[in-house]
């Protein structure tokens, strides 16, 4: 409505109070009091700005936020009508219908702030002024439009990108820009999590819920506990599956603002089996572990006799999931709510070393005899093999590595004193510690063989002399065989051996143990028979005729002989000694 319309009508109306008020001053004085009042405006609106707009601008947006309000003007007229600034077209020079030449900046209009009212004065000449409010947003609700009053100008509503009001257009000097919000409501969904990724059935699991922003203390389910069959313990609910990001409190959910999965976080114990029945030195606690979650084993203090722990086991039996002791784990419990692990042991090896152990009474070197499951070092002097504890096996027969003539070896001794027998089988435990070295040496014995001392058709009873290889031995004394002379002695019966003198020693005769030889002696043919008679005087008539008869024949050409010459022949020298005497001739060697 134009100023002078609103002046006619003011007066109109001052008018029609005086037809009723029938004392002619009193209406003389309101008639002259209108005038000076109409005349006062009019002085007063002409000494104005014509152009000059004043507007009290409110931003209300509710707890919202936006990324900037600004002003924006689009000219009105002239060559760059309808293009858009987003300014008020500061610093151009305008003139009023009485030609005054004036900028907007003479009215110091300042940009209206969020959630705050603004005083402003505007100049509307030759263009048209707007506030732009940008993007807006409230966490937790959803805008359902712009509301602007302050009479029936025109705005430009673009949801959430915000809104733009034609200020010129209104004409109350209240203008108010109000966002209109809607709170955001959403379900939370209850998941079993990676119980039910796993198989593992569940006994209790909350039913999905709506729920409010500002309002997640109030969901029922986020307050209750799941349940599962098999016994795991329920720690809580998680945004996501494996709890990686923590357990929810009510707090957390309460600013959520759309639709959300949260999952059972569970809990099982995992415990250790030592899985032997033999005794184990030390303990591992059971550990709380977070189901789906990966969780690093921390070692082991577990000892065990000729064994280490080479690493745990689903299966007893180790034909199930193997882990070290510092295995990273994610392990599925049994109906217990628990994951076993199975200690798995293995054997521990060493090494054992043979030495020849040469004795000093050896008068022969050690021959080390070739073998395939040793390795020999020859300059160290001995063989090395590997031994695993609790396997069944053996050290080899002495023979089998190491011989000494003259000597046996009956087995081997360990530096403690410990005597192993070669060859014989066993659970082989010499060592408990993993890659021990055990020294071994063989235990020898000097063989023993017997000498058989044979006179060969001599007077002296064979004997035998039982020696050892090393010992030496004296031969006996010469035996006597009549008619014969001791020649010497001899390994063969016949004399075609070796041949030994008479009180010669001998040793190493034999090489094996318990074995035999004999000497044998060796004997040279006497050449003389001697007779001999009762009395100095030979007298036939003494003699039985049948023994002179074998006299003769046996004597031969010793019949020449005086009885006195054969009386003196020593019977050493003799090889038959006959007696003659009255009842006849007899031998008595």
């Amino acid at each position: 409505m134009e100023f002078m319309d609103v002046m006619n009508l003011y007066i109109r109306r001052l008018f029609m109070k005086c037809r009723i008020i029938k004392n002619k001053r009193i209406l003389a004085g309101i008639v002259i009091l209108g005038i000076l009042l109409i005349g006062g405006v009019v002085i007063s609106q002409a000494a104005e700005d014509e152009y000059r707009v004043h507007h009290n601008i409110t931003i209300d947006l509710d707890g919202g936020v936006c990324d900037g309000i600004y002003y924006q003007s689009q000219i009105d007229h002239g060559p760059n009508q309808g293009q858009w600034r987003d300014d008020l077209g500061t610093g151009l020079y305008l003139s009023d219908r009485n030609g005054v030449y004036h900028t907007i900046l003479d009215y110091h209009a300042s940009i209206p702030k969020e959630n705050a009212t603004t005083s402003n004065y505007y100049d509307c000449v030759g263009i048209t002024p707007y506030v732009r409010v940008g993007t807006v947003s409230k966490d937790g609700y959803i805008l359902t439009g712009w509301e602007v009053t302050g009479g029936d100008g025109d705005y430009d509503d673009y949801g959430v990108d915000g809104v733009r009001v034609n200020i010129g257009a209104f004409a109350d000097e209240n203008i108010v820009i109000k966002a209109i919000w809607e709170r955001y409501s959403f379900v939370v969904h209850y998941d079993a999590g990676v119980a039910k990724d796993r198989g593992i059935s569940t006994i209790y699991i909350p039913e999905d819920e709506k729920a409010y922003y500002d309002r997640g203390d109030e969901l029922k389910g986020l307050n209750e506990q799941a349940e599962a069959s098999n016994g795991l313990m329920f720690a809580g609910w998680s945004f996501d599956r494996y709890g990686d990001s923590g357990i929810i409190k009510p707090e957390d959910i309460r600013e959520y603002n759309e639709d959300v999965t949260i999952y059972a976080i569970w809990n099982y114990v995992i415990t250790f089996d030592n899985n032997t029945v033999t005794e184990v030195n030390g303990h591992m606690d059971d550990i709380t572990a977070r189901l789906g979650s990966r969780l690093r084993l921390t070692g082991s203090n577990l000892s065990r006799i000729g064994y280490y722990l080479s690493g745990w086991n689903t299966k007893s039996d180790d034909s199930g999931q193997f882990y070290t002791t510092m295995s990273v784990v994610d392990l599925t419990p049994d109906d217990s709510g628990k994951a076993v692990l199975y200690a798995i042991w293995q054997p521990i090896f060493y090494e054992v070393h043979l030495y020849n152990n040469r004795p000093d009474e050896a008068s022969e070197d050690i021959h080390v005899v070739d073998n395939g499951e040793w390795d020999w070092y020859e300059d160290e002097g001995f063989y090395s093999r590997f031994y695993t504890y609790d396997e069944i096996d053996h050290l080899p027969v002495v023979k089998d590595v190491y011989t000494l003539t003259g000597w046996t070896g009956y087995g081997w001794e360990m530096e403690d004193g410990t005597y192993i027998e070669g060859g014989a089988d066993g659970k082989f435990n010499l060592a408990d510690k993993l890659g021990k070295i055990v020294d071994v040496y063989v235990v020898w014995k000097e063989n023993i063989y017997n000498i058989n001392i044979d006179s060969n058709g001599g007077y002296e009873s064979d004997t035998t002399i039982i020696t050892g290889y090393e010992k030496e031995n004296e031969l006996p004394d010469a035996p006597e065989r009549p008619g014969y002379d001791f020649d010497s002695w001899n390994t063969v019966e016949d004399g075609s051996g070796k041949n030994y003198k008479d009180k010669d020693t001998v040793s190493k005769l034999v090489e094996e143990d318990g074995g035999n030889v004999t000497i044998y002696a060796q004997w040279k043919k006497k050449k003389k028979l001697c007779l001999k008679v009762s009395s100095n005087i030979y007298q036939k008539s003494f003699v039985n005729p049948l023994a002179a008869t074998f006299a003769k024949s046996w004597f031969g050409n010793n019949q020449d002989k005086s009885v006195g010459n054969m009386m003196a022949i020593q019977n050493k020298d003799c090889v038959q000694v006959w007696n003659v005497n009255r009842t006849g001739i007899t031998r008595t060697r």
